[in-house]
């Protein structure tokens, strides 16, 4: 029980650097994808995709006059 705790306290304060909206779709999405517990690495391709695709927008819409 303690490793799972641990686990999840690692994924908690990883998951708190991107935004919340990005996080609970990731999240809520990634059960469509595949029956596992996901890797990190899973986790952090996906959250940093949307992250991403966000900064981009913001950018092109400060950019507009």
């Amino acid at each position: 029980m303690d490793d799972i705790k641990l686990v999840v306290g690692v994924y908690l304060e990883a998951l708190s650097e991107y935004p919340a909206d990005v996080v609970r779709h990731v999240l809520t999405t990634h059960a469509k994808m595949s029956k596992w517990w996901p890797s990190w690495q899973e986790l952090a391709e996906r959250l940093d995709l949307h992250t991403e695709r966000r900064h981009r927008l913001s950018e092109i819409l400060e950019a507009k006059p």
